[in-house]
């Protein structure tokens, strides 16, 4: 009997790259690259995937390699990412969807290597006003 199962976000539940966050600011090319370095290629990122740092850490360490300008957009990218549009994996709402028959409260479960992770809330997002769970995301992503 399969106990636990752990998901990873990016490349696992959602679909997930640099240039996808990025491409919602308007960047000159230098700035989008000194992100791309400086944020996503930095010991830090792997450090938060890892949950060996928090996030106020990285980006005291990133924002002082990044000019004033580029500081918020860093905060943004590191405790926003997450915020919709999100787009989910192939194939992994129907897997959500088999394993909730098996257990109707699979979306509690769903672990992922997110910084600063708080179950009750990990598994769903809210925006103006409302809040979804993880497969409503899903549902969303195929109302538009």
């Amino acid at each position: 009997m399969i106990k636990n199962i752990i998901f990873d976000m990016g490349q696992v539940l959602i679909h997930w790259s640099p240039d996808m966050f990025l491409d919602r600011y308007a960047l000159t090319e230098e700035d989008r690259l000194l992100l791309k370095r400086e944020l996503y290629a930095s010991i830090e990122w792997v450090q938060l995937d890892h949950g060996t740092i928090t996030e106020d850490e990285a980006l005291e360490r990133i924002c002082g390699r990044l000019p004033q300008r580029l500081h918020g957009t860093a905060r943004e990218l590191v405790t926003g990412w997450w915020i919709p549009p999100l787009d989910p994996m192939e194939g992994m709402e129907e897997l959500i969807r088999e394993l909730k028959k098996v257990n109707p409260t699979i979306e509690k479960s769903i672990f992922a290597a997110i910084h600063d992770v708080q179950l009750d809330t990990m598994v769903g997002y809210k925006t103006r006003g409302r809040e979804y769970t993880f497969t409503e995301m899903y549902e969303r992503k195929n109302e538009v």
